[in-house]
C-alpha cells in the first residue's frame, strides 16, 4: 500500500534517528499512548522539534519537558494536552519558552464552519464536472474512478460480476481480479471495488451504504476472499487492455470471465472459461445466457423452427469443441423463450 503512494514504509525505531520534525496525527489508543517518551527522544537527533495537534497523552509530557530542558528537543508546538485546561505537568510544558501552545479549536468556530461548508460545496461541484477529487484521504480509489476515461472500466467490472452470479447457482467464495495491459497497470484501485459492487449484492443483503470505498470492507465481513493482480501482456489478441474475473464457488468449481471496452466505451465480454467469442458481446440492456452441449451450428439447426416466435436482436456463441455458451438479446418477454430452451438452464442479466 505504501509503495502505491510513493511512500517508504519503515519501523519507528529506524525512523526516529532520521527526522528533524515529528508531527503526530494518530488517535490516542493504548498503542500510541506515550509514543514519544525518554527512549524515543534519546533515539532522535539532538534538536528535534515536535508538533502534536492530535490528542494529549501521545507525547509523554514529563519526558517532553526533560527533553526540552536538556536541549534534546529544541521546541514543541502543541494544542492538545493531558490536562485541559493545562494544569500540573501540562501547565509546566505550556510555560516553557521553547513551546508554542494554543487552544485546540478543531472546526468549532463560526469561521471554520463556514470554510468547511464552502469546501464541501466546491468538492461536490468539482466531482459533478468530472474534475479531480481532493480532500478525501480515505478515498484513494476514487481518484482514478472519477476520471471520465475510467468510467467504462467501472461498468465492465460490475457487469462481469453480474454475469458470474448467474452462471452458477452456488455461492461465490473467492474472486480474483486481473488487469491486463500497460494502460491498466494502476487500475486495480477502482476496478476491484467496481467488481465488488456487482458481486456483493448477489451474495448477501446489503444496505445502501455499499460503495467504491467500502466494498473491500464488506467483502471481508461476508467472508469473500478477494485477490488482485496485473499482467502486462493483454489477455486476448482482440484488445490491448482487458479485465478478467475468476470466481470460485462453494462447490469448489470456478469460472473465469474476460472482458474489455470497445466501440463507444461499451463493456464487452470476450471469453467465458476457455470458450472464446468470435466477436465481443456487449454487456448492455438485458441478456440471456445458457450453456450448450452441441456446436453452435448444430444448436441453431435444432432450434431454428422454434425461433420464429422470438425476435432475436443479437446472438453470440462460444464453443471449445466440447461445450459452450450462447448469449441472446431478444425483443420480448423471457416467456417467449420457454419453448426454445429449458428455463432452468437459462440465466438472465440486467445491466
Amino acid at each position: 500500500m505504501a509503495a502505491e503512494f510513493n511512500v517508504e514504509w519503515m519501523e519507528l525505531e529506524k525512523l526516529w534517528p532520521l527526522v528533524d520534525y515529528v508531527t503526530v496525527h494518530t488517535p490516542l489508543i493504548p498503542q500510541t499512548k506515550g509514543l514519544l517518551n525518554d527512549k524515543t527522544f534519546a533515539m532522535c537527533k539532538r534538536g528535534v522539534r515536535v508538533i502534536n495537534c492530535a490528542r494529549g497523552g501521545i507525547i509523554d509530557e514529563e519526558c517532553l519537558l526533560t527533553a526540552l530542558e536538556s536541549g534534546q528537543c529544541a521546541g514543541a508546538g502543541l494544542d492538545v494536552f493531558v490536562n485541559e485546561p493545562p494544569t500540573g505537568i501540562s501547565e509546566k510544558v505550556v510555560q516553557h519558552p521553547n513551546v508554542v501552545s494554543c487552544p485546540h479549536l478543531g472546526a468549532s468556530t463560526v469561521e471554520a464552519q463556514k470554510r468547511v461548508a464552502k469546501e464541501i460545496a466546491e468538492q461536490i461541484l468539482s466531482v459533478t464536472k468530472g474534475e479531480s477529487l481532493f480532500g478525501a484521504i480515505n478515498a484513494a480509489s476514487l481518484q482514478g474512478a472519477l476520471k471520465p476515461e475510467t468510467g467504462p472500466w467501472l461498468n465492465l467490472g460490475t457487469a462481469l460480476a453480474k454475469v458470474a452470479l448467474v452462471l452458477h447457482e452456488k455461492k461465490i467464495q473467492k474472486a480474483v481480479i486481473t488487469t491486463y495491459g500497460a494502460t491498466l497497470e494502476k487500475a486495480a484501485s477502482y476496478i476491484v471495488p467496481s467488481v465488488l459492487m456487482g458481486l456483493i449484492p448477489g451474495i448477501t443483503q446489503t444496505s445502501n451504504t455499499l460503495n467504491l470505498i467500502n466494498g473491500e470492507y464488506f467483502a471481508k465481513e461476508i467472508g469473500l476472499q478477494v485477490e488482485k493482480q496485473h499482467v502486462d501482456k493483454p489477455a486476448n489478441c482482440q484488445c490491448n487492455a482487458a479485465v478478467s474475473l475468476k470466481v470460485e464457488y462453494s462447490d469448489e468449481s470456478n469460472i473465469t470471465l474476460t472482458g474489455t471496452i470497445f466501440g463507444s466505451n461499451t463493456p464487452a465480454l470476450l471469453q467465458v472459461g476457455d470458450c472464446l467469442f468470435s466477436s465481443p458481446v456487449s454487456l448492455v440492456d438485458k441478456l440471456h445466457f445458457f450453456p450448450i452441449s452441441t456446436s453452435p451450428s448444430q444448436m441453431l439447426r435444432n432450434i431454428f423452427e422454434k425461433l420464429h416466435a422470438v425476435k432475436v436482436m443479437d446472438m453470440h456463441s462460444a464453443w471449445n469443441g466440447e461445450r459452450g455458451i450462447t448469449v441472446l438479446k431478444i425483443d420480448g418477454d423471457v416467456n417467449d423463450l420457454t419453448n426454445v430452451f429449458e428455463r432452468n438452464q437459462m440465466s438472465m442479466v440486467f445491466f
